[in-house]
């Protein structure tokens, strides 16, 4: 396969954003009006395309050419395909009908893996490694917050890096608590934003206000992109597509796995000592926990 083929074969948005290193300032320009801007810009004539990038017919015309496009309307094609799938609502995926599949459970499970394999094999290994950069420096305060379903993401990742390093904080949805988060915002912090298609405004003008502030953004979202991904320094995109009206984690949760074994294997020392430290208190403060561990020394020993 071409490398040409191979970048089509990821969404266009995607690939729009892998390749900004390697377009021109004028491409450029027309990645950022399209990524930064209205999800329909793309479906306008290549004429209004460029009057709102600010460059000339012809460049419009060479920027689709360099994303693997013979023509504008194959490029407009494959753009309208991915607008009418961000904007669908979960009402309009409800099935009409319910499948009588001999084994409803096999086939989930064979869809599940699908966008896990998918989804990792899409993976950038630049962007990973930008994310996990950003979550392993240790002189870098992590915020870490998500939308209405993504918020339990958002909760297990904090989870799992405060064991590891120190100045991890999970940001609820309470006002009080974003103002906060944003004051408190500088060139030292990391921003960890999970959003998903029906993207929420307030996740977005969060995240856009932490950048302003200086803060460098690490964006968890799906294979159409959230409108963040022009800001973030690191996009992490998952496939979450299945065939009923709520949409499947699963494989963002795999890359939040993914990443956080990155930041493991990248910090060894310092997060192993962290680790025992922080199981040491865990003892002290749940004595169930404690209770556990004797019943297993003594099964250990027996």
């Amino acid at each position: 396969m071409s490398d040409q083929q191979a970048m089509k074969e990821v969404p266009v948005f995607e690939n729009i954003r892998r390749r900004l290193s390697e377009m021109t300032s004028a491409e450029r320009k027309v990645a950022r009006a399209l990524l930064g801007g209205a999800a329909t810009l793309g479906l306008e004539s290549s004429t209004k395309l460029a009057g709102h990038a600010q460059v000339s017919g012809p460049t419009v015309i060479r920027f689709v050419n360099h994303l693997g496009f013979a023509t504008y309307a194959e490029f407009q094609d494959a753009v309208k395909t991915e607008v009418v799938a961000r904007v669908t609502s979960p009402v309009e995926q409800y099935p009409e009908s319910h499948s009588l599949a001999d084994n409803p459970l096999s086939d989930l499970s064979d869809i599940l893996c699908a966008a896990i394999s998918e989804t990792m094999s899409r993976l950038s290994e630049n962007d990973i490694k930008a994310a996990a950069d950003l979550l392993a420096d240790p002189r870098r305060k992590i915020l870490v917050y998500g939308g209405w379903f993504t918020s339990s993401l958002a909760r297990h990742l904090a989870a799992m890096l405060r064991e590891l390093r120190p100045g991890v904080e999970f940001v609820d949805d309470a006002p009080s608590r974003r103002v906060a988060a944003l004051c408190d915002a500088d060139k030292r912090t990391t921003v960890v934003a999970f959003d998903f298609r029906r993207y929420e405004a307030d996740t977005e003008k969060l995240g856009r206000a932490l950048v302003q502030q200086g803060g460098k953004l690490v964006l968890f979202t799906d294979q159409w992109l959230s409108p963040l991904s022009d800001v973030a320094s690191a996009v992490l995109p998952a496939v979450v597509g299945t065939p009923r009206p709520f949409e499947s984690y699963v494989s963002s949760l795999a890359l939040v796995e993914a990443l956080t074994a990155r930041v493991v294997e990248m910090t060894a020392d310092s997060s192993r000592a962290r680790f025992e430290r922080y199981a040491s208190f865990v003892d002290t403060l749940v004595p169930h926990w404690e209770h556990h561990r004797e019943i297993a020394d003594k099964a250990i020993g027996a």
